[in-house]
């Protein structure tokens, strides 16, 4: 009789468990020794990031709000202090995959747009920014998604 207590109590304090989904933590190291740690919590469709100087400082923090494929639609970035210097905005293709970011300061100002293109490996090939004063910078990528080029392009003139 004791045994069948124990069992149905197991079975009881698993059953919740599985009705939320759980939090992912996801911790990542870079080349130049710092890093990130990004919580996803799917229940509120929202994730949180973290990212480390060499020193594990905190250096700054990207909050965003998540689609239904958990894939970013807004973020707000956060400094060190905590303080909000930066709002995007994303839109994305049929693959998942930001193709546009446009970029607001703290007070919901336009600052400038990013726009990305994708090769046939889903490695981004292209990624342009345009500011409010029509500057625009192109960084173009080889086919292993490391930055070949970045040209720049003054008010009226096309970068090459």
């Amino acid at each position: 009789m004791k045994l069948l207590i124990l069992i149905a109590t197991f079975i009881a304090l698993e059953v919740p468990a599985f009705s939320q989904a759980a939090i992912k933590l996801t911790n990542r190291q870079f080349p130049d020794g710092g890093g990130s740690s990004k919580e996803l919590d799917p229940d509120r469709r929202e994730s949180t990031e973290t990212f480390y100087d060499t020193s594990g400082a905190v250096t700054y923090k990207i909050r965003c709000k998540l689609d239904e494929h958990l894939q970013p639609v807004s973020g707000i970035y956060y400094n060190k202090a905590g303080k909000v210097f930066q709002k995007s905005a994303y839109k994305l293709d049929g693959q998942n995959r930001i193709v546009q970011e446009v970029v607001y300061d703290p007070k919901d100002r336009l600052v400038y747009t990013k726009t990305f293109e994708y090769g046939m490996r889903t490695r981004m090939i292209m990624g342009k920014q345009t500011t409010t004063s029509f500057l625009e910078k192109v960084y173009t990528y080889d086919a292993r998604g490391q930055l070949k080029k970045v040209e720049q392009a003054g008010k009226g003139k096309k970068p090459r």
